[in-house]
């Protein structure tokens, strides 16, 4: 199971079989996804998307019985959104009222444009990605409810109701295993 287009080809290239949920081997479930993050708080919660596939990274992870999230010790913050914004996938036609909505929430906005591309990126779903900080005293899981309540949001960066284990590289090289509880 893949998340991305660019994973995918990659792994067709080197003849690896690539399955979907939809394949009836896999019943809708996984047993394990192992992914990274872009951000992971104290209290577990993520921020993924970087990349911009977090609309599939979402769906692969919460149809998974168990999470592993492998990131080095940068990646750890005492809360999200201190070194990393919350992607926001939306329909194009969404653009604005999206954008005005995240900033009444608190939000500071950016539309994602490529480099070396003139022009926003396009996900793989042929969607569009802002970029968004919120202040300090927000709460991940609430918050990533209230922004999937937006009319013209497909998803956010935010993972709050699947309590991954971390595997985290230390700069020593060193890995340490954490599961919450």
């Amino acid at each position: 199971m893949v998340t991305s287009l660019q994973t995918e080809l990659e792994a067709r290239a080197l003849r690896i079989p690539v399955l979907t949920l939809n394949d009836a081997a896999l019943q809708g479930e996984l047993d394990l996804t192992i992914d990274g993050a872009d951000e992971v708080d104290d209290a577990f919660n993520l921020i993924k998307g970087g990349g911009g596939a977090l609309l599939m990274e979402k769906i692969v992870a919460y149809a998974s019985k168990r999470l592993l999230i492998i990131v080095d010790h940068t990646k750890l913050s005492a809360r999200l959104c201190n070194h990393f914004p919350v992607p926001v996938e939306i329909v194009v036609d969404s653009l604005e009222v999206v954008k005005k909505r995240l900033r009444e929430m608190g939000g500071k906005v950016s539309l994602r444009v490529g480099e070396g591309k003139a022009g926003p990126v396009i996900t793989d779903l042929g969607n569009l990605l802002l970029d968004v900080i919120f202040p300090a005293t927000f709460d991940p899981g609430r918050r990533e409810e209230e922004i999937k309540l937006i009319p013209g949001v497909l998803e956010n960066g935010l993972f709050t109701r699947k309590i991954p284990e971390l595997l985290i590289g230390a700069a020593d090289g060193g890995l340490e295993h954490r599961k919450k509880g």
